[in-house]
């Protein structure tokens, strides 16, 4: 529902905007979207723990290939964006993450985490923040919309670093 106009902006506050599958919240914490993430990836790791089951004889391949399809498609959308939030918000996201890989390739819970994925292939969740973020760097520099273009611009001719680094400022420094 939209507000009247009679109401001044400066009184409305919003404690958080969720805009294309990603809630921004007030601080730019994300702690909101991670809980969010949290609660879906733990419901589709439920199709994880059904097809591992002892009724279905499924190879360990094909399990890795849904667990990636499944859980790392939701967790790679906006991840440039969110993924350089405080590490307390991204340990919310690595619990399902890892327990899906620790079941698709049945090992047991007391496995350390970085033989798991070495084992099925799976890159942690900072390799894929990484990952991801390199692979925008050419876009960002390529673009054609004209306000990405001048925040790229601004952020290359930027003397002091700001408050809050931003996913753009990240990509600069990255890149050179």
């Amino acid at each position: 529902r939209c507000l009247s106009s009679t109401v001044p902006p400066s009184r409305i506050s919003i404690a958080c905007r969720r805009t294309l599958g990603v809630i921004f919240d007030k601080n730019f914490t994300f702690k909101n979207h991670c809980l969010y993430l949290r609660k879906n990836l733990f419901s589709r790791l439920n199709i994880i723990k059904f097809l591992t089951s002892k009724n279905f004889q499924i190879h360990i391949s094909t399990i890795i290939n849904i667990t990636r399809s499944i859980l790392l498609s939701k967790i790679d959308y906006a991840l440039p964006i969110y993924g350089w939030c405080a590490p307390s918000n991204i340990k919310l996201i690595q619990s399902p993450y890892h327990a899906a890989v620790r079941l698709s390739i049945g090992a047991f819970r007391t496995s350390p985490i970085s033989t798991i994925l070495a084992e099925a292939g799976m890159p942690s969740i900072e390799t894929r923040i990484s990952q991801l973020t390199y692979n925008l760097i050419p876009k960002l520099f390529c673009c054609r919309n004209k306000i990405l273009h001048n925040e790229v611009l601004k952020a290359i001719k930027c003397i002091r670093a700001p408050k809050l680094t931003s996913t753009i400022n990240r990509c600069i420094s990255f890149s050179c």
